[in-house]
């Protein structure tokens, strides 16, 4: 079983999912103080400052993070049962029901004829927020990603998505929750 601590930011709280004149409050957790991307010794994810409007997230989203991901790290912290995600300054606490790990293989040919390589392991992790139970968690972990998704009870998700660009040949992460999207104008014709 591995364990990922959530600590929800205050300004947005999560509401139940039913109509009523009074939104019932589903969870509210506390602040856990101002560094989004503590540094440690082997952190899954690094802040980077980084030019956010040339990324196509920027049309989308009124903010995110953007970061560099170390998937080795994320393996070590899942092989000892513990793993701790800041994501959007909170702090993630998850535990993991199943783990899938499968190595792609590409068919090749040259002159000789056809041969096979193996690709780099790519694991898929499933499991919940601890103490949340209508919680899901999906994070995939390959040679230099780390993408997923945390979702809290139907009504807030957080995002961890890899851009197609690099810094110091890293692939460059967004992170961002469902309470970043801006909201969408519509325009009627008649």
């Amino acid at each position: 079983m591995i364990s990922i601590i959530i600590n929800y930011r205050p300004e947005f709280p999560i509401m139940s999912p039913v109509l009523s004149p009074v939104p019932k409050i589903l969870y509210r957790l506390e602040p856990i103080g101002y560094e989004r991307y503590p540094s440690s010794e082997d952190p899954v994810f690094e802040e980077i400052k980084f030019d956010k409007s040339s990324l196509h997230f920027s049309e989308i989203l009124n903010d995110f993070d953007t970061v560099t991901a170390n998937p080795d790290s994320f393996r070590r912290a899942a092989s000892s049962g513990t793993v701790k995600l800041y994501l959007r300054g909170q702090v993630f606490e998850i535990e993991f029901d199943m783990v899938e790990t499968f190595i792609p293989k590409t068919i090749m040919e040259n002159e000789e004829g056809f041969y096979t390589i193996e690709g780099a392991p790519i694991s898929s992790y499933k499991g919940k927020v601890k103490g949340i139970e209508d919680s899901r968690v999906l994070i995939t972990v390959g040679e230099n990603v780390v993408i997923g998704s945390i979702d809290i009870g139907y009504t807030i998700n957080y995002c961890i998505e890899q851009t197609n660009q690099t810094m110091n040949g890293k692939v460059i992460h967004v992170i961002y929750s469902s309470a970043d999207y801006r909201l969408r104008k519509f325009t009627e014709y008649n």
